[in-house]
């Protein structure tokens, strides 16, 4: 009885995929500074990550109105988010965090290091 029950649960769960209300933010940070700073990241005011020069950072982010920004949490880039769609911004110098398209972000996320952790 108890496997039957296990079988049937399981089917539910595989034949209705949860749907996800989220975006994915790919962070790009290429930077030729002969010394190593750092990039906050700002998500709606928010710190939620610190990313590292040459590296790029995935984040999931509920689809929405968001605020993105670098250095200065005030001054950002509003972007209006779809779930599963791929938004990329790059940070340059003076740590200024600005929207680019798909070919430059996924041209920038093949040459550079993924950074896996937000710190």
């Amino acid at each position: 009885m108890k496997s039957t029950l296990l079988v049937v649960v399981l089917f539910c769960a595989s034949a209705h995929p949860q749907q996800t209300n989220q975006a994915t933010a790919v962070f790009i940070f290429p930077s030729t500074l002969p010394f190593s700073i750092h990039a906050p990241i700002f998500v709606d005011g928010v710190e939620v990550a610190s990313l590292k020069p040459n590296n790029y950072l995935k984040m999931k982010i509920p689809a929405g109105e968001h605020t993105f920004a670098s250095k200065r949490k005030e001054e950002g880039a509003d972007r209006i988010l779809e779930a599963g769609k791929i938004y990329y911004f790059r940070i340059r110098t003076p740590l200024i965090l600005e929207p680019v398209s798909a070919e430059v972000g996924v041209y920038d996320e093949k040459y550079l290091p993924e950074q896996t952790d937000r710190r």
